[in-house]
């Protein structure tokens, strides 16, 4: 009651959250938590700044080049407790307590706190105030994309980011991507550069079949040019997508990522064909493509058959002898 009517001085405010990161008792580091999240928004705004959230932090444990968030991320080895576990009740303790706290802080000491979490592991209860949320979530993601190498590898360009999500990953964008040399495994052996990246080229594929499911909604077309153009732009993806699974030389088990990255690419191919298209993809015979694009209009097209007997025929390619009623 003392904290929520602002009665009590400022340094015992920031006193009790510095505690909570600290206090030995469950029940305390509870009602701490608990206090600071019913003070005055104000209050907690202009007094708690980002060095003050690095200073609780710091209290965990965490390093200076853990909270410089221009440095990247390297994963450090910690003591281990010597049941063999990690006590981590003071870790949730702070993060309950920014997540219950998180609409009372200022937005530059709100974006701080996410960055130092993206590091350590993103609390996706954390909420944002609606007006600025755009704002914040692109300086999040610029932090991340400089900082956390490991998710930047599939564009290397954080321009993306101002695009709308819908366009993002737009069909001509991800082909020309797929046709960068770092995904030419042939041209990659060719190099004498070692052992190809399997492990990145499989996080590729995982990443690829996410974004097919995000967006496996029929498109809707203004014409029949601009559905035959975006069919066309899938047809090129998934053939891009099979020329790399088909470079892939499988040698069993000694290479058991090799194998699974072929098997899933070969996979993404098919569901790209399949469940990507406006329609499925022109059906084919021995005797050639129908010519059309939709199962539906091989019926009304005549015998496959009959047109490619035609066709050699014209083109004086099949003899055509006439038989008499007793030959």
């Amino acid at each position: 009651m003392a904290l929520s009517r602002n009665l009590l001085p400022d340094e015992l405010v920031l006193w009790i959250l510095n505690s909570v990161p600290s206090e030995p008792r469950d029940d305390l580091r509870y009602a701490y938590a608990r206090a600071l999240k019913l003070s005055s928004p104000k209050r907690i705004a202009f007094l708690v700044r980002p060095d003050d959230i690095d200073g609780v932090f710091r209290s965990l444990g965490a390093s200076p080049m853990a909270l410089d968030l221009s440095k990247r991320i390297v994963p450090e080895s910690s003591p281990i407790s010597q049941d063999g576990s990690k006590d981590w009740r003071f870790l949730l303790s702070v993060l309950d307590l920014l997540r219950g706290a998180a609409d009372l802080f200022a937005d530059d000491t709100l974006i701080h706190i996410l960055h130092i979490l993206f590091r350590l592991a993103l609390d996706a209860s954390v909420s944002l105030p609606h007006a600025t949320s755009d704002s914040i979530i692109r300086r999040i993601c610029e932090s991340v994309f400089h900082t956390v190498q490991d998710l930047a590898f599939l564009l290397k360009d954080p321009s993306p980011l101002d695009e709308p999500a819908d366009a993002v990953l737009d069909l001509k964008r991800i082909t020309n991507i797929l046709r960068d040399k770092r995904f030419d495994i042939k041209y990659y052996k060719a190099k004498g550069q070692g052992e190809y990246d399997y492990w990145e080229l499989g996080a590729l594929t995982s990443l690829l079949n996410i974004a097919i499911d995000a967006g496996r909604s029929t498109p809707t077309f203004t014409d029949k040019e601009a559905e035959i153009e975006f069919n066309a732009d899938v047809n090129a993806l998934a053939e891009q997508v099979k020329k790399i699974f088909t470079s892939i030389q499988d040698s069993g088990a000694s290479h058991l990522k090799r194998t699974e990255t072929k098997e899933s690419l070969e996979a993404l191919h098919y569901r790209i064909v399949y469940s990507v298209r406006s329609k499925p993809p022109p059906k084919k015979s021995f005797f050639g493509s129908s010519g059309l694009d939709s199962w539906e209009g091989i019926s009304r097209s005549g015998s496959l058959m009959d047109r490619y007997l035609s066709s050699k025929k014209d083109k004086g390619g099949i003899p055509i002898r006439e038989h008499s009623a007793g030959s």
